[in-house]
């Protein structure tokens, strides 16, 4: 099992340190359903949270129960400017459905900056049981 996690993660870190930025000219963005990374791995590419339409209302309920934690709200507390970014890196946070297996689902919060991304955590969210297991 920690070989999956490890490759999971190894696979997120090469995946994130790919270039992500968009366009600022642009009247009108691409639509990528999917993309792969550089290492063949197929990713889904995910709105930001505000614009997030879940298909699947078990992945809103995941992100819900670790939005709820503490550590998380804490974290989320430092988002503190009226449009929801932080007032020090001008980021925002961002959670994201990184896999799923039955009922346990892998929710990713890391705080999207204009030319990066920092990861806060990942968590493993049990629905069945709504037991949520921090990676870090």
């Amino acid at each position: 099992m920690n070989k999956i996690y490890l490759t999971l993660l190894i696979t997120l870190v090469l995946a994130g340190c790919q270039n992500t930025s968009i366009p600022e000219n642009t009247d009108q963005q691409e639509s990528t359903p999917n993309a792969s990374s550089e290492i063949g791995v197929n990713m889904q590419v995910l709105a930001p949270n505000d614009e997030m339409n879940f298909q699947n209302p078990q992945e809103e309920k995941a992100i819900e129960l670790v939005k709820a934690l503490p550590k998380v709200r804490k974290w989320l507390a430092l988002f503190s400017n009226a449009d929801g970014t932080s007032p020090s890196t001008g980021g925002k946070p961002v959670f994201a459905i990184e896999n799923t297996d039955g009922n346990m689902y892998t929710v990713h919060a890391y705080e999207s900056v204009n030319d990066h991304s920092a990861t806060f955590n990942w968590y493993d969210v049990n629905l069945d049981t709504e037991e949520t297991k921090s990676m870090f």
